[in-house]
């Protein structure tokens, strides 16, 4: 499910979500886990037949910002890829392989970084299965909290990534 997911870019997070609707929590989690370094891997090995530069045909200079941190430190730039709401999973994957990323270094920022997603899936999908089959105050409360921590995350992500954009292009414009 995992691997022909994402290989059509369907969102991680939908697929995580989607187990805990089908399995027990701890079944769920381990499912979910063991997708996301299978579908990574796959994308990786995808990757290594690839030349790089067909990834970055129109982004000339994107390719050398994720070049530079990748071979600066690749387990930490994969790890944040993967907690960051862009790009999608598949792109990291196919990216990490395309550089020659060695695998171990790849596979553990992968999971490392995947794992407060699956958390965050998993526990809002069991949270919902609760508030389907017994509706309290409680279990709804403890939803909307889940979704809107999910929302705010995102959000100042987003604002992360988008100050780090503008202080990137400014260096890039002063040079």
């Amino acid at each position: 499910i995992f691997f022909i997911g994402t290989l059509f870019f369907v969102p991680f997070i939908l697929i995580s979500f989607a187990t805990t609707l089908v399995f027990p929590l701890w079944s769920s989690f381990l499912c979910a886990l063991l997708g996301a370094i299978l579908a990574g891997t796959s994308g990786y090995l995808a990757g290594r037949l690839f030349p790089i530069e067909s990834f970055f045909k129109s982004h000339r200079n994107g390719k050398e910002k994720f070049v530079k941190s990748v071979q600066k430190n690749g387990f930490c730039a994969i790890a944040i890829l993967r907690v960051s709401p862009t790009p999608p999973f598949t792109v990291t994957s196919l990216l990490a392989g395309g550089l020659a990323m060695p695998y171990l270094t790849y596979i553990k920022g992968s999971t490392l970084g995947v794992l407060p997603v699956l958390v965050l899936t998993q526990l809002a999908g069991t949270q919902f299965l609760n508030v389907a089959k017994n509706p309290s105050y409680l279990s709804l409360s403890l939803l909307i909290a889940l979704i809107l921590g999910a929302y705010f995350y995102k959000l100042e992500k987003n604002r992360r990534v988008t100050q780090f954009n503008m202080k990137e292009n400014l260096k890039d414009y002063l040079q």
